[in-house]
């Protein structure tokens, strides 16, 4: 579906044809009088709706293409980086049942899968950041969408790693589920990405992967694309998010950090739990039933979001920082979206964050370091 000034400029123009052409037997829809986000979804339910729109792939222009992190959980306790969000596609194809962007406002009206084809102007915007910002600036692709999913035809990570390797002070992390590697390392000097960009892997373990991460590689295929970055000189990073306290789930989070560990050696680990808006977790109870772990159990508010109890996060926080520490004890281990009580709860320091969104370590209690 082509949406309004997604073809403005000549290269977006040319984009938009390769875009189109890589799905030959597609129906195109020109609905260049609207918006990207505009983009009317009918269906029975709002399931059925995001079914459509996952099928649904929408070309535009986006008007903010990098905001800066200002997580609206913070004044309720929540400790958060400063990053900035890239974003050069939105949403992605992949099922999975505990996905908060689906209930998201963004997503919920308009549910559909997005690339904007003005990467000239994220550019602009990225060079315009770095220029206002002292120190190094991180710049993170994952926040509302899969970072790689789509690159394999819309080739925006060649673009962005030549980005940040030709500027002093930029570093990029591209938060993936996928295997689709190899722009990424196609692009990537080593001597210039080490340290300045890395490639983060969306990790459960493979029995949850299997059961609620639907559509998307498996546990064993995502490992053998984080191996590939690595040989070819890449950072690699892991997070394992969100935990879900399953039947059975402390062997089965042990014997996935042990795999995980044992084939690949990243340069940080972050946890993280089910942190979502109610709207989201309806969305999962109308996919499994409302008996399912997820809605039974994040039943504690946490500002806008529903979330475990503290208690349980902090037993599975501690049980996973124990099984990293025991098979790769010099990685550091950070949370996601936690309050400092949690933080030190699970034996961990928040004035020493090295979280998968940033580079370097920052003080989450007072600021970048």
């Amino acid at each position: 579906m082509l949406t309004r000034g997604c073809d403005a400029r000549p290269d977006e123009a040319v984009y938009c044809e390769r875009l189109t052409a890589a799905y030959p037997e597609a129906q195109v829809v020109d609905r260049r009088d609207i918006a990207h986000n505009r983009v009317p979804i009918e269906g029975t339910d709002q399931a059925e709706r995001v079914a459509i729109g996952k099928r649904t792939l929408v070309l535009g222009r986006i008007a903010g293409p990098v905001s800066p992190n200002h997580d609206p959980e913070t004044a309720a306790g929540t400790l958060c980086t400063n990053y900035h969000a890239v974003h050069p596609a939105w949403f992605c194809h992949y099922d999975c049942v505990f996905c908060y962007l689906a209930g998201s406002p963004g997503v919920s009206f308009s549910p559909t899968v997005r690339v904007f084809t003005n990467l000239q102007d994220i550019l602009a915007a990225m060079s315009r950041t770095l220029q206002l910002a002292e120190g190094t600036v991180s710049f993170y692709v994952g926040k509302v969408q899969d970072g790689l999913q789509l690159d394999p035809i819309a080739h925006y990570s060649r673009v962005l790693v030549a980005f940040v390797e030709a500027h002093a002070g930029a570093h990029l992390v591209f938060l993936t589920k996928s295997e689709a590697v190899e722009g990424v390392i196609a692009a990537a000097r080593p001597t210039e990405a080490r340290g300045a960009v890395a490639v983060t892997w969306s990790l459960n373990a493979p029995e949850i992967s299997g059961a609620y991460e639907w559509g998307a590689p498996s546990f064993g295929a995502r490992l053998a694309a984080a191996r590939r970055c690595a040989e070819a000189g890449l950072e690699v990073r892991l997070i394992f998010m969100p935990l879900l306290p399953v039947t059975g789930w402390q062997d089965l989070y042990a014997e996935a950090v042990r795999e995980a560990l044992g084939q690949v050696n990243p340069s940080r680990v972050t946890l993280g739990g089910i942190c979502s808006y109610p709207c989201a977790l309806s969305h999962t109870a109308s996919l499994l039933g409302t008996g399912n772990v997820m809605t039974s159990l994040a039943t504690h508010k946490h500002g806008r979001r529903l979330r475990f109890a503290p208690e349980l996060r902090v037993e599975m926080y501690r049980h996973m920082v124990g099984q990293v520490r025991r098979y790769a004890p010099g990685v550091p281990v950070s949370l996601c979206l936690e309050s400092e009580d949690v933080w030190r709860r699970a034996g961990l320091d928040p004035a020493d964050c090295r979280c998968n969104c940033i580079a370097g370590s920052r003080d989450l209690l007072r600021g970048a370091r």
